[in-house]
């Protein structure tokens, strides 16, 4: 049974609109439904009503089987006397639900999960896209995604195929975002565990995941979740495994552990090498000793220069983002904790004309290739973060992000780098903006 909307209605405005599915326990019995008001339910003052708001009389009680088996036809009657006065422990309620998924809720969680390979056999991608079906919020702590990959992979310097060890790769949740009810846009990577066991990697929920609501769904446009060799290894291209998901009891994560595998202790000879350091996501838990890497100079941005173009999508809910970012000079830059700023308009339609606040809006990157360098041709959107402000979007760059050596640039050739919605969906009202001579900060 689901309560939903059983509301205080009335002349009574201390507890009018309050919904007595929040102060009362749904009981299913051999014979029917109880609903047991707890202690911190409020009074019925005279002229005060319970019941569905509103002029059609909507149901605030549904019943479903748990694996969505069909209800035979039945007739309901009311019993004679249908309210009654007990003591709280009169009727036998059921114990309270764990705080995590169980085996029961995954009929209701129906979930889409993937995984292949990507940039030239370089990365392992993994997508999720995981649905509440269910008429009530299902919790997601406990979930456990299971992808098994492979650590076979192509030596460049021996030309030889070899397995790997685990410790060997990189992997991390790149975005994990909650589509629809109160908790929009949220990411949920820093409550997830990452693990490999064999040649799986395996990715669980931890008790901060909490719920999701009905009819909202988990995932993201593109992969979730990343792997690759930290010197750049081609995977040995085989059939992967089907993912799977279970429920298991929920991790406690004091810290964020959405990675796997060790970071070389020194970066540089993994640079000289590979000819690309791994990369690291801002949010590395501070017990794990990471190698230091280099910033940027002011002065060598100085050579740095780059242009934005933004065209709104016809249905106006959506700003469509090209960018180029070229080395003028005569030495390599380091792109480690380079920003530039995107300029153009976030002025949506609501109340009129109006900016919202900029955590109202979303932006995603969707591809940027280095182009000139004799290293991997890699998509290098993991090296960076899109930070929405009054101004625009501003392109900033990680610990461990490429260099870009002279004459070098980024770019897409002309295919979208980014895009740009508000959360609400609300459309935009400016339609194009086009900047050239961008300039880069340290």
């Amino acid at each position: 049974p689901a309560c939903h909307g059983m509301i205080y209605q009335g002349a009574d405005e201390e507890f009018w609109g309050m919904d007595l599915c929040t102060v009362s326990s749904v009981v299913m019995t051999e014979t029917g439904v109880q609903i047991q008001f707890q202690e911190n339910a409020p009074p019925l003052r005279p002229g005060a009503f319970v019941g569905s708001y509103g002029d059609h009389g909507e149901p605030f009680l549904w019943i479903h089987h748990k694996r969505w088996e069909d209800l035979a036809p039945t007739t309901a009657s009311i019993p004679e006397t249908p309210i009654v006065c007990q003591g709280l422990d009169a009727i036998a309620l059921p114990p309270p639900s764990p705080p995590y998924c169980t085996e029961e809720d995954l009929p209701e969680l129906g979930s889409t999960l993937s995984s292949d390979f990507k940039e030239d056999n370089k990365m392992i991608l993994m997508s999720a896209d995981i649905t509440n079906d269910g008429p009530n919020d299902q919790e997601i702590a406990g979930l456990k995604i299971v992808y098994p990959v492979t650590r076979s992979v192509r030596n460049w310097q021996t030309e030889a195929t070899e397995d790997a060890p685990a410790d060997e790769f990189f992997a991390y949740c790149h975005a994990l975002y909650i589509y629809g009810g109160d908790r929009w846009g949220e990411n949920l990577c820093e409550q997830t565990a990452m693990d490999f066991v064999g040649d799986s990697i395996e990715i669980t929920f931890g008790e901060g995941a909490g719920k999701l609501c009905s009819g909202c769904s988990l995932g993201n446009v593109e992969a979730a979740f990343y792997m690759f060799h930290l010197k750049w290894f081609d995977f040995d291209q085989i059939a992967l495994g089907t993912p799977s998901v279970e429920c298991v009891e929920a991790p406690v994560i004091d810290q964020p552990s959405f990675w796997v595998g060790t970071l070389p202790e020194d970066a540089d000879d993994v640079d000289e090498e590979a000819g690309d350091a791994p990369p690291q996501d801002s949010n590395v838990p501070p017990a794990m000793e990471t190698p230091e890497v280099e910033g940027c100079s002011q002065g060598d941005v100085a050579s740095l220069s780059g242009w934005s173009d933004v065209k709104l999508k016809s249905d106006s809910l959506v700003q469509f983002v090209k960018f180029e970012l070229e080395n003028t000079g005569s030495e390599t830059v380091s792109l480690n904790d380079v920003s530039v700023l995107l300029p153009f308009s976030l002025e949506i339609w609501q109340n009129g004309k109006e900016i919202d606040a900029p955590e109202k809006y979303r932006a995603d990157c969707k591809e940027l290739w280095l182009h000139g360098s004799n290293g991997p041709q890699l998509n290098i959107c993991q090296f960076l973060d899109l930070i929405v402000v009054e101004e625009g979007v501003v392109v900033q760059f990680k610990d461990f992000a490429p260099e870009l050596c002279p004459g070098c640039k980024l770019t897409t050739w002309n295919k979208n780098f980014a895009l740009v919605n508000h959360l609400s969906w609300r459309k935009f009202a400016v339609w194009s903006a086009y900047s050239e001579d961008l300039s880069a900060e340290c």
